[in-house]
């Protein structure tokens, strides 16, 4: 421990993550920075934090909007993060988040981020229609924030947001992050497109060489080689940067993959998420569950009923009253894919134990097919999940 302004500044965990999200087209984003904030010790807990979050990166279509997304729900959890760590005087270190690349690496899926929806109206003002993804406002918001604990003249601590100079890219900001921290520590955890991480991988091709871990939402395919599935809604926005990522993946460095199968076995109620939402206003995960619920219901209606299994009298309810009507409103894929980040929660899945195809590379797979969804207790990761998460709410 060190001492920062007369506080203890916490020894920071040999682990280091760094996020890149597509935050605003799914509360599980949302969800998934619960979990890491949490973990990572932005709250008052009788152990020390789990790993250090060096980094975010705002992946997808309209990147600044969901970085100033990201950077309101962040101000409210901040807030209380520094009311319970008051007591203790354990201060995290300073946070970096960085708006990625406004286009695809594959010019095929330009049309797919034109259409790319964003789920942040209700938090973001000004930030047009939930289908308006045109870079129209984007300019109006900062491309990099940081937050670090401040002293108060009272004494007391405060997260400080500052706007600072746009760096040179995201991806070099991922190559920083790398070269910053030492070899193996800093993991990635993928719960967007990967085109920035594809875009370091083009500045210096042995980038990942110091990598300690890729983390993926999505599958892989397991034919011969390490690729992307187009099954996977995340890698599928961007294939080819996908591919060249997965291309250039040493060996020796693990890479784990969190499956659609696996997520579809853990849920989230309204109840749950309200009671958070109840507790901090400022952080309305259920209000963006529903508005997300209603956008799916409305441009494709026979999916949700599918996913859903909504009645008729259900299905035509009002969307601020379709959370209560529903068994459940999210399932966490991102924040599963999070835990495989964390070796006390690894555990908790089951890989498969077919890697046979994937002799070059160290490759985990969990949830890549239906007939193997790799979770054995699906309450236990619930579990799990709503505790870490709980505890940011407690003021």
């Amino acid at each position: 421990q060190r001492r920062v302004h007369g506080r203890i500044r916490m020894d920071q965990p040999s682990r280091k993550l760094l996020l890149l999200t597509d935050i605003g087209s799914d509360v599980d984003d949302i969800l998934a920075l619960l979990y890491v904030l949490a973990r990572c010790g932005f709250v008052s807990s009788p152990t020390p934090p789990a790993a250090q979050l060096v980094g975010i990166v705002t992946t997808g279509a309209r990147t600044r909007s969901r970085l100033a997304l990201l950077r309101n729900l962040c101000a409210p959890l901040l807030d209380n993060a520094s009311k319970m760590l008051q007591a203790s005087g354990h201060l995290p270190a300073p946070l970096t988040a960085v708006a990625g690349a406004s286009v695809p690496v594959d010019p095929s899926a330009a049309a797919s981020w034109t259409d790319a929806h964003f789920c942040g109206c209700t938090v973001v003002p000004n930030v047009g229609a939930e289908h308006d993804v045109r870079e129209d406002h984007d300019d109006a918001f900062p491309a990099a924030v940081s937050w670090c604990f401040h002293r108060r003249v009272d004494g007391s601590e405060c997260f400080v947001e500052e706007t600072i100079p746009p760096v040179t890219s995201a991806a070099q900001f991922i190559l920083d992050c790398l070269d910053q921290n030492p070899t193996g520590t800093v993991h990635i955890v993928g719960m967007g497109p990967l085109t920035d991480l594809a875009h370091a991988v083009r500045l210096r091709q042995d980038a990942l060489v110091r990598l300690g871990g890729l983390h993926i939402q999505g599958q892989c395919g397991t034919e011969g080689c390490l690729q992307p599935s187009p099954q996977s809604y995340n890698l599928r926005m961007d294939m080819r940067a996908a591919s060249e990522v997965f291309a250039a993946m040493p060996r020796a460095v693990p890479c784990v993959f969190l499956g659609k199968y696996a997520a579809y076995t853990v849920a989230f109620s309204f109840s749950c998420l309200n009671s958070w939402q109840t507790k901090c206003p400022g952080i309305p995960v259920a209000s963006l569950a529903v508005q997300q619920l209603g956008l799916l219901r409305r441009s494709n209606p026979e999916l949700f009923s599918r996913i859903y299994g909504v009645s008729k009298s259900a299905d035509e309810l009002p969307d601020e009253q379709l959370g209560r009507a529903l068994p459940f409103v999210s399932r966490p894929y991102d924040a599963l894919a999070c835990m495989t980040a964390f070796t006390d929660a690894l555990h908790l899945f089951r890989p498969s134990e077919n890697l046979r195809p994937f002799l070059h590379n160290t490759v985990i797979l969990i949830g890549n097919c239906p007939e193997d969804h790799g979770v054995p207790h699906p309450l236990s990761v619930e579990n799990h999940l709503v505790e870490h998460m709980s505890r940011l709410f407690e003021v």
